[in-house]
């Protein structure tokens, strides 16, 4: 018991079906040695992240097994939660300073470049990516705001999904490259059409890759394929990278999920996957992540393709934001390098 009190958080050892050590943190939550264990599914010998009722309460604990028995460490309640109102509430705040910076860079950025400056050049299109991720970032709140109040409409169109994702992988091809990762893509030889809403599942898509990319080292590769599934179309985002562990898996889709430390460059606010999944569910489908042997990560989503429900309501969508501006060199802001941002080559 005195080794689990140097957890910050609270910690049980479960053995043969009891509590056979806790932390303070633990026994202050009211549970005890000798008390029954809670009851627990198989986990992996990697460990994974899940919901327990302790002590009367829903808890997410990490579980991980040993030699003797089962360690459970106890995740701190989150105190406060971000309300729709507050997201949609600071996504305004910060789009009247955008647009004021980008109406500025329309006019400093042409007498920057008159003056062949490449230190200055290098600098505008830094600052130039800086500005786009800011708008990534005002948009996703605003959508998961709107998708936690119910707000996030969707516009869905009778879409040929052959020529929309080969049109989408043509688009993406070329930025990958930038970063050294080939991206492939499947497509059935046959046509077939689907209800979406293109703009939103684009987006969709896009963080998918965004995240691929991010795990995806130089000289990796990503592929895209569509196939026809019954009644379902079935996208799937396979990668080469490093992957997520068991315990990143099970977290993924839980709001400000943990994917990184904090000073790693790699992390995100966490509304990425969460509003993915949003989406997804709007076009009544499903989204699941999957680790691939020998390394990688593979998302699939499957979404429905038969004709709309009568209840359904197609909804105007939300007035674009995005200034005119690439909507993929938004989207994918977090990855591109800054080079991609100079103002002649997004003009």
């Amino acid at each position: 018991d005195g080794l689990f009190d140097l957890f910050s958080e609270p910690v049980l050892l479960l053995r043969d079906g009891r509590i056979a050590a806790c932390s303070a943190g633990a026994r202050a939550m009211g549970l005890a040695v000798g008390a029954d264990a809670p009851t627990l599914p198989d986990i992996p010998s990697g460990g994974a992240s899940l919901e327990l009722t302790l002590a009367g309460r829903p808890r997410t604990v990490t579980a991980r097994p040993l030699e003797d028995g089962m360690l459970l460490l106890v995740q701190p309640e989150q105190t406060e939660q971000l309300s729709a109102q507050t997201l949609l509430a600071v996504s305004h705040a910060l789009q009247t300073p955008l647009e004021e910076l980008f109406s500025a860079g329309e006019t400093l950025v042409p007498v920057l470049e008159e003056l062949e400056d490449s230190r200055l050049q290098h600098s505008t299109a830094v600052c130039q990516r800086a500005l786009y991720r800011l708008l990534r970032l005002c948009g996703h709140l605003r959508d998961f705001g709107g998708g936690l109040s119910g707000e996030l409409a969707l516009r869905r169109e009778k879409t040929e999904l052959c020529s929309y994702f080969g049109d989408l992988c043509e688009q993406l091809e070329s930025l990958c490259t930038e970063l050294g990762v080939s991206l492939r893509e499947k497509l059935p030889a046959r046509q077939f059409y689907g209800w979406i809403d293109r703009k939103r599942l684009g987006s969709a898509i896009c963080e998918l890759l965004s995240n691929a990319l991010k795990y995806t080292p130089c000289g990796g590769s990503i592929l895209l394929e569509l196939t026809r599934h019954e009644q379902n179309a079935v996208i799937t985002i396979a990668d080469s990278g490093e992957g997520m562990d068991g315990e990143t898996l099970a977290e993924a889709f839980s709001k400000f999920g943990r994917f990184a430390p904090l000073d790693d460059g790699r992390r995100g606010a966490g509304f990425g996957l969460p509003l993915v999944r949003q989406i997804i569910q709007l076009h009544g489908g499903t989204l699941l992540l999957e680790r691939r042997e020998p390394g990688g990560l593979a998302a699939t989503v499957s979404l429905p393709t038969g004709p709309l429900s009568m209840d359904l309501t197609l909804s105007t969508p939300a007035p674009e934001r995005s200034g005119g501006l690439s909507p993929l060199l938004v989207e994918l802001s977090d990855v591109l390098p800054s080079s991609l941002y100079q103002p002649e080559d997004i003009e």
